[in-house]
Formats: C-alpha cells, structure tokens, sequence
C-alpha cells in the first residue's frame, strides 16, 4: 500500500504477451471493422489476499493494445471521410498488435471471459511490433 492507501501491482510486460491464448472471433465480421482481442492480467494475490477482477479492469493495459482476430471485407478498401483513398498495405492485419485510444470503438466479453474491442478501419492509432516494451502494459 502507498501513501494515498493505493495498491500498486507491477507485472513484467513480457508475461502479458506470453500467457495470451488467441481465439477466433465467433462471427462474421462487420464490413470496415475490426475485431481486438485483449489480453488480460493473469490472476494475482499480495499477501494471501487476492485481487478483484474490478480492481484490475480499472487498471487495464487492455484499454490500449489488443490482437488482430477479425477484419471485415472492406477494411483499407474505400475512402475516409475526409476523403483520403485507404490501401490495404497502410494498415493492419490479422494477428498485428495494434494501439488504440482509450474511447475507440466499443468493448464487450464474450461468454467465455474474452475482451473484444471492436473498431473501424480508421480508428486505430499504431501497429505494434514489440507490444511488451509499452510501459501501458503494467498494472
């Protein structure tokens, strides 16, 4: 406990990459978007006293970086609205580490536990190649 009576947890970010068990995205995907799966914190206690699913949501690297599952057909096919041609080779891909922003898209839990962010085309904001080495990754 710090000061301000905050629980303070680090987890190597590397152990985040490793435990992330890929699933396939139970659907067919909308036409410009993309589906995320987030990897989440595995379980962990401090001190014999285990620490809640809320406590780590509010914590959630998962708000940021998630894995590539689902691309709709048209995904990098057409033009923004700003009127700006999207090619398939300036985007991403299935299975790329991709960055988004905080309020993208809309997140949900598939029955079996998953955490999907569901996004547009244009809604992204980097693909990752080395997602372990963001400091956004620890709790």
């Amino acid at each position: 406990m710090t000061d301000d009576n905050v629980m303070s947890i680090e987890i190597e970010p590397e152990s985040l990459i490793d435990l992330f068990e890929p699933k396939d995205w139970p659907g067919k995907m909308g036409l410009w978007r993309a589906a995320l799966q987030i990897p989440m914190p595995p379980e962990y206690s401090t001190g014999g006293i285990a620490i809640p699913d809320e406590y780590r949501e509010d914590q959630e690297y998962a708000s940021y970086i998630g894995n590539v599952r689902a691309m709709g057909p048209l995904c990098f096919k057409s033009k923004t609205r700003g009127g700006v041609e999207l090619a398939e080779d300036d985007g991403f891909k299935v299975g790329d580490w991709v960055m988004v922003g905080k309020h993208q898209g809309e997140r949900f839990r598939t029955m079996d536990n998953t955490l999907w962010i569901v996004i547009s085309d244009t809604q992204y904001i980097a693909v990752l190649e080395n997602p372990a080495a963001f400091d956004c990754m620890s709790l």
